[in-house]
């Protein structure tokens, strides 16, 4: 049995400057590195979260959220969403956070997502 390794901080969070890895075992060791985490998890709604490249939130929250990670339907959200290259959304089916900039979950500027955190990376 093979122990799961977290992000430091939790995870991190950060536009499309930021590479967002494809390999699960690859996590942000200390705090001065920078890799976002592919392995976020929402506590609240029991969710993976999932992200988009290049797309920023024009509302607070949408009222279908939930509809929106199931469908996963980028042209369904225009009315909420604006195309930006250097901003990633993250997303479960209770909250989104959309970011050019490089933060941990659980920041004071993402209290909106204090429930995700990493939930683990095979080890690398």
């Amino acid at each position: 049995m093979s122990l799961r390794v977290t992000c430091a901080n939790g995870g991190w969070v950060g536009g499309t400057r930021f590479p967002f890895p494809t390999d699960p075992a690859v996590h942000q060791r200390t705090p001065e590195g920078r890799v976002v985490c592919n392995q976020l998890f929402c506590w609240e709604c029991s969710s993976p979260v999932k992200h988009l490249e290049g797309v920023k939130t024009k509302v607070r929250a949408p009222t279908d959220l939930r509809r929106m990670y199931d469908q996963l339907d980028p042209d369904g959200w225009l009315d909420v969403v604006e195309l930006n290259d250097e901003y990633r959304l993250y997303f479960c089916r209770c909250s989104w956070f959309s970011t050019p900039s490089w933060m941990p979950v659980g920041h004071l500027d993402t209290r909106d997502i204090d429930q995700w955190r990493c939930a683990g990376h095979p080890p690398g």
